[in-house]
């Protein structure tokens, strides 16, 4: 790889990282963050919820990658350009298409990854969260965690309160 290109991509990677990051956090705050704690407060093991929210991540990831491959390039040619180093290539000789070359590349990169997770990883992944998330639908249930109360009348008279902070179905507890 000659300078020009490493020169390139160093500009354009960290930008991209942190937009994958930035638009990931975004979408996954936006989408799943309240339903996950409210599996937690409801006791469901934070490790299964932490299972599910990376069985959503690969979804997550082939929506945030391209916005964030937009976000890289123009941060990282802003950056070029701010400081006139595209100007200088220009000036040494260097054509417009050479310039861009290693630009197509990362952007090949990233439309064969988004494409190949899109097409193999995020439908297995999507049918696993699907699935788990039915069996902690399933078993939230036959659960309560508010307080209850019933009376048992016989006849018109009061026999009994049941009362109780709460109770599992299931479980019968």
């Amino acid at each position: 790889m000659r300078r020009l290109d490493k020169l390139i991509i160093s500009e354009v990677l960290g930008p991209w990282l942190f937009g994958a990051a930035l638009f990931t956090v975004l979408i996954l705050a936006g989408q799943f963050l309240f339903q996950f704690t409210n599996y937690v407060v409801k006791g469901i093991s934070p490790f299964t919820v932490a299972w599910l929210f990376i069985l959503n991540l690969p979804g997550v990831f082939v929506l945030t990658f391209p916005m964030a491959t937009l976000l890289a390039m123009l941060l990282g040619f802003g950056r070029l350009s701010g400081e006139s180093e595209l100007v200088a290539v220009r000036a040494a000789g260097v054509s417009l298409y050479r310039i861009m070359r290693p630009v197509f590349a990362f952007g090949l990169v990233v439309s064969i990854l988004t494409f190949l997770g899109g097409e193999f990883v995020v439908p297995a992944a999507s049918r696993e969260a699907d699935e788990l998330q039915r069996k902690i639908v399933q078993d939230l249930e036959g659960r309560s965690d508010r307080p209850t109360s019933f009376p048992i009348y016989e006849g018109d008279k009061l026999v009994a309160l049941v009362a109780a902070k709460s109770f599992d179905l299931t479980e019968k507890t």
